[in-house]
């Protein structure tokens, strides 16, 4: 009865979660100079087609039977070419919760303009930027990475909540994402 029950809630949860991925991504990348590329993958399971944006040439990129959230150490994941991570990731997955109509702790990330909105801007945990101005070791941080890399001790669970984890090349282009939009946020310049 347990299993049931169980399986039940996942299935509720995962329902839930789907049909809360709504809202349309209004992104004019002539206005906010954080994308760039075009197109999409047509490789199966490497992303959308179509929608401009994503991440600059990238090598590589994860099988389509690759494990999502695992990552070979030896060879870190990299964001392939044409990746739309704004529609992929941010639009299909943490619409449904960060929207424009409604968006949770006041953060969308559907709508254009998301690097404004999130670099150099204090999350509503511990006062940490969502995407620090300043990188570390040449990569972009901030609680928005943290979130969504695991749970943030004291500011709630992984994200997206009650969803699947992001898979390491999802993750590898949320990172080069970030690298462009505080670059953007910069002057075009690496802090």
């Amino acid at each position: 009865m347990r299993s049931v029950a169980g399986l039940l809630f996942v299935a509720g949860s995962a329902a839930w979660v789907f049909a809360a991925c709504v809202g349309q991504l209004q992104f004019d990348p002539a206005s906010s100079g954080i994308v760039s590329g075009a197109g999409g993958s047509s490789s199966p399971g490497g992303g959308s087609g179509g929608a401009t944006g994503g991440s600059t040439a990238g090598t590589g990129g994860a099988a389509a039977d690759s494990d999502a959230g695992a990552q070979d150490v030896a060879t870190p994941a990299s964001c392939p070419a044409g990746f739309d991570v704004l529609t992929t990731v941010f639009k299909d997955k943490c619409g449904g919760c960060h929207g424009a109509a409604a968006p949770t702790k006041n953060l969308d990330l559907v709508t254009a303009g998301l690097g404004a909105r999130t670099v150099g801007v204090v999350s509503t945990c511990n006062n940490k930027p969502l995407v620090s101005t300043t990188l570390v070791n040449g990569e972009a941080v901030g609680h928005l990475l943290d979130k969504l890399a695991g749970p943030v001790t004291g500011c709630g669970v992984q994200m997206p909540a009650g969803g699947t984890p992001l898979s390491s090349v999802e993750i590898a282009c949320v990172k080069e994402w970030a690298l462009k939009a505080v670059q953007t946020a910069n002057g075009g310049q690496y802090p």
